[in-house]
């Protein structure tokens, strides 16, 4: 199961990471909760994450396209693929 390979790579349980989880529907905004989310559950990078678009998305089949990626370059951000 993905879940417990991230669990393993970031030596984090599986109550810390609900936890963490808990605390974050406390304290963050909804779209920074889902980021979260997305990080733990998915194993995603976190420039992979901030450069999805609405069309890496597909709700028909609860799929997520991770095909580039975002980083900052001398003073600016650039979308890489």
């Amino acid at each position: 199961m993905l879940i417990e390979a991230v669990l393993v790579l970031a030596n984090y349980s599986k109550g810390e990471i609900k936890k963490f989880l808990t605390i974050t529907e406390c304290e963050l905004q909804f779209r920074d909760q889902m980021l979260f989310h997305l990080l733990i559950y998915t194993g995603a990078r976190r420039g992979e994450l901030f450069a999805l678009t609405w069309d890496d998305i597909n709700f028909e089949d609860g799929s997520i396209r991770l095909a580039k990626s975002l980083f900052q370059n001398d003073g600016g951000f650039v979308s890489g693929v």
